[in-house]
């Protein structure tokens, strides 16, 4: 669940990760805030790492991402 609403946020475009889950707000979204907490949410996004940021190449923008998408890919 955490992956899908990271790219539903992603296709909304919302400037603040928290106002999906504003209820009475035009930002809100309910299949959201009944799918998942904005803590557990947070809590999730705070600790998941794709990559080491020591093993990174220095000119690659999408190196961080790069190994969760060809696994998202197959």
């Amino acid at each position: 669940m955490f992956l899908a609403i990271l790219l539903l946020s992603g296709y909304v475009g919302l400037p603040r990760w928290c106002m999906m889950w504003e209820v009475g707000t035009e930002t809100y979204l309910p299949a959201v805030a009944q799918a998942m907490r904005p803590n557990r949410f947070e809590l999730i996004k705070r600790y998941m790492h794709c990559a080491y940021n020591s093993h990174l190449p220095p000119n690659d923008k999408f190196a961080k991402m790069q190994s969760l998408m060809c696994l998202l890919n197959e």
